[in-house]
C-alpha cells in the first residue's frame, strides 16, 4: 500500500489541528492504517495530542510528546516519529506548530521526507485570513517563504480555512478564496482544498460553494470548545477563530 503523507503548516490559529484530525480519520475510515504525528512546539493549547480518546476510538496511532504541567509550553519531539516513516501506514498526518519557529521541528526529518515519492507527499499551508499575519497575500507569501526555508521543504498546496468560528459565513470563505487565488498566481502553488464546516455547507447549500477554489473539505468540528459558540457581550471582541 502506498503511504500518503500530509504535513500541515501555517500560522497559529489557522485550524491545522482540525484538518489534521479530519485527514487522519478519513484515512482510517477508508480502512487504512493511519497515524497522526503531533509536532506542534508552538501552541500548547490546540494540539492533536489532546484528542487521544478520539483517535483511539478511530483506531489511529497518535505519536506525540508527553507534556507535563511544568513544561507544557516546550513539548519535546519524540524518537517515535521515525515509526511514521518506517511502518506500514497508509495515511500519516504531521500536525506542525504555527509559523516558522514551529516548522523547525520538521528540519531534522528532511532526509526522511525526501525519500517519499513526490506524488505521495503533501505539504499543505493552512490559511485563515481572519487570523493575524495571514490577512493578505503579501504576509502569506512571507510566511510561506520563511516556513519553507526553516523546514527545508516545499509547500505543495494551499488550504482555505477562513472562518470566525460561530460567526463564519460564505462571504468570509470567498474573501479567503480571493486572497489565496492571488497567492497561487504569484507563487505557482495551487489552492488544494477549501475547508468548510459541514453545518455551514448545509446551511448555505452546496451549490453556493461550487465556485470556491480547490477540493471541498467538509469538516466535523472535533476541536470546537463548549464556549466557542457563546457570543461575547464586549463590543469589538471577535469570536474565537477555530
Amino acid at each position: 500500500m502506498k503511504k500518503n503523507v500530509f504535513i500541515l503548516v501555517g500560522n497559529y490559529g489557522s485550524g491545522k489541528t482540525e484538518i489534521a484530525l479530519h485527514l487522519s480519520i478519513k484515512g482510517a475510515r477508508r480502512g487504512e492504517k493511519a497515524a497522526i504525528v503531533d509536532l506542534d512546539i508552538v501552541n500548547p493549547f490546540f494540539r492533536s495530542g489532546y484528542y487521544r480518546e478520539l483517535l483511539e476510538r478511530e483506531k489511529i496511532r497518535l505519536i506525540a510528546a508527553k507534556v507535563t504541567p511544568e513544561a507544557s509550553d516546550v513539548p519535546v519531539v519524540v524518537p517515535d516519529v521515525l515509526a511514521a516513516f518506517d511502518s506500514d501506514f497508509g495515511t500519516v498526518v504531521f500536525d506542525v506548530g504555527g509559523n516558522p519557529v514551529g516548522a523547525t521541528a520538521l528540519g531534522q526529518y528532511q532526509r526522511k521526507f525526501c525519500l517519499i515519492p513526490p506524488e505521495n507527499l503533501h505539504m499543505l499551508f493552512v490559511v485563515n485570513i481572519c487570523r493575524p499575519l495571514t490577512s493578505n497575500a503579501r504576509d502569506i507569501m512571507e510566511m510561506l517563504d520563511s516556513i519553507s526555508a526553516t523546514s527545508r521543504l516545499s509547500v505543495t498546496g494551499l488550504i482555505n480555512n477562513t472562518n470566525l468560528g460561530a460567526e463564519s459565513s460564505l462571504a468570509l470563505l470567498y474573501e479567503g478564496d480571493a486572497v489565496l487565488k492571488e497567492v497561487s498566481q504569484k507563487t505557482g502553488i495551487p489552492v488544494a482544498y477549501c475547508a468548510v464546516s459541514h453545518e455551514l455547507a448545509l446551511r448555505q447549500g452546496f451549490n453556493s460553494l461550487s465556485e470556491l477554489s480547490g477540493e471541498l473539505m467538509l469538516l466535523e468540528l472535533y476541536t470546537a470548545l463548549d464556549w466557542a459558540d457563546c457570543r461575547p457581550q464586549i463590543t469589538g471582541f471577535s469570536a474565537l477563530a477555530l
